[in-house]
């Protein structure tokens, strides 16, 4: 008997736009300074692999800041701008929010300029000269940063399950300065995603199975005593492995069935001028002893621990499927099945 296989294989506001305190002093937006860079960080599709652990991150992507778009601030020693996050809440690992999708976290950094260490979303950022693409006047207080260079997205694989989903649409992060004149925002870049197409998919995990076949001994003609009678016995075993999260395994066994609801088990044979007359093929789960439900699927198990391996029973013989003076005749018996794995 021949196996193939087939394999199935938004943020909460949780920063806080800083005023001038004793503690603490942000840099003021001046009055010629128009609005900021805005990068939309739509994705695409995103597959999730399944041997993915927690903690790691599972895709990355950089956005080129496309124009030319400067920030022009007012900071004295030790003055500040707040990277803000304004969908996710932050999480056990540095850097990095929850998604509005289960178990799929993000990390937002900016690289201004080549060589230039990143900035991460959720943190603050002292300005100052001699940073690349800063320049300005220190007498002054003055700085001008160039809001140029790669804004770099990361999805981290927050626990064992993943949902799937769109990522929420909407502005994800603000970088901003005081807002010290009515007529701008404060904000010299933002990352947004816009009209959805971020959508995350999860593996859940993939399924490895071979060929098989399963040889009969030849039967003589005394075993066949009628329609329904069997004989030749023969166990075969259909090993095959599954790796990922945790999840249900099914299988289905399927041929071109003798009866068309598949009961029985019974194989149609194949035709041929060497192929004996009368007899058909029968598949019994070894386990129940009861004929398989060709076509039908069932739960055959679960994986644990990234990867389970099976080995599942069954047993074929020869099944007389007419009845009839000399109906049974000499020759072949030749059927093919297909089992079908799937990982849920």
């Amino acid at each position: 008997m021949k196996m193939t296989r087939l394999i199935y294989a938004v943020f909460q506001v949780c920063a806080w736009l800083m005023v001038s305190t004793s503690a603490y002093a942000v840099c003021g937006m001046m009055p010629n300074y128009q609005e900021g860079a805005v990068v939309d960080i739509t994705m695409g599709r995103i597959s999730v692999p399944s041997g993915v652990a927690v903690g790691d991150v599972f895709y990355s992507k950089e956005f080129p800041i496309v124009g030319s778009f400067f920030a022009i601030v007012s900071c004295k020693p030790g003055d500040t701008t707040q990277w803000r996050v304004v969908q996710g809440t932050a999480t056990t690992i540095t850097n990095v929010y929850t998604t509005n999708v289960a178990g799929v976290g993000m990390r937002t950094s900016w690289i201004p300029a080549q060589s230039a260490s990143p900035f991460y979303a959720g943190e603050q950022t002292t300005w100052k000269l001699g940073m690349p693409g800063v320049s300005g006047s220190a007498a002054q207080n003055t700085l001008v940063f160039n809001v140029g260079g790669t804004v770099v997205v990361e999805l981290i694989k927050l626990s064992d399950t993943v949902g799937s989903g769109a990522l929420a649409g909407g502005t994800y992060t603000n970088n901003t300065a005081q807002n010290v004149y009515p007529f701008n925002s404060g904000v010299f870049l933002t990352t947004r995603i816009t009209g959805g197409g971020s959508e995350i998919v999860p593996e859940t995990g993939t399924c490895s199975i071979g060929d098989l076949s399963v040889d009969l001994a030849p039967a003589p003609f005394g075993r066949f005593t009628g329609q329904g009678s069997t004989t030749g016995d023969t166990p075969f075993n259909v090993p095959f492995t599954c790796s990922g999260a945790n999840g249900a395994v099914t299988l289905t066994l399927d041929a071109d069935k003798f009866m068309p609801d598949g009961s029985l088990g019974l194989i149609k044979p194949q035709a041929g001028v060497n192929n004996a007359s009368c007899v058909a093929l029968q598949v019994l789960d070894a386990t129940s002893g009861l004929p398989a439900i060709l076509g039908a699927t069932q739960v055959v198990g679960t994986v644990f621990n990234n990867s389970t391996s099976f080995n599942l029973p069954y047993l074929v013989r020869y099944y007389q499927s007419s009845g009839g003076t000399n109906c049974v005749t000499p020759g072949l018996v030749k059927g093919t099945a297909t089992v079908t794995v799937k990982y849920q």
